[in-house]
């Protein structure tokens, strides 16, 4: 009997364990998660303003000229970085010749001069941007346009 008093004691700790743990759990609820907020749908008569605080500054304004003095007109253009790669290129059928001297004696007695040609390579960054243009007409949205730009660099 007395050999079975540490496996109780274990058991029923393990007992009261689980217990705590499913206490506790029912206690600990999760953080209440409020709604993802949505983000504004452009459509023709979206106030200038509603897009300002939903989208920010625009990366670029172009106001444009009217016909009427109480005619206001301005295209905002946003711009946002979409993807990018970046490889390496040989350029033409250029190479590089490099031209040192080893310790190798080729059996003569002296270091001989070792030649080493290699292609030329640069790096070529493509970076590609989604760019939303809004014309903007007395304050209010009147057309949205969508279109993708690539910039080529190379490093």
């Amino acid at each position: 009997m007395q050999n079975l008093r540490p496996l109780r004691f274990l058991l029923a700790l393990g007992i009261a364990a689980s217990v705590i743990g499913a206490v506790s759990a029912k206690t600990e609820a999760p953080a209440a998660t409020k709604p993802a907020a949505k983000k504004l749908v452009l459509e023709k008569g979206t106030a200038a303003d509603d897009i300002l605080k939903a989208y920010g500054t625009p990366f670029k304004v172009l106001p444009l000229e009217t016909t009427g003095q109480d005619l206001k007109a301005e295209t905002w253009i946003y711009r946002r970085k979409s993807g990018e790669t970046v490889t390496q290129e040989h350029l033409s059928d250029n190479v590089e010749t490099y031209t040192f001297t080893t310790n190798v004696t080729n059996g003569v007695g002296t270091a001989q001069p070792v030649k080493i040609s290699t292609p030329v390579l640069k790096t070529k960054r493509v970076t590609t941007y989604q760019v939303t243009s809004l014309l903007i007409v007395n304050g209010r949205l009147e057309i949205a346009r969508l279109r993708q730009e690539t910039e080529e660099s190379y490093l």
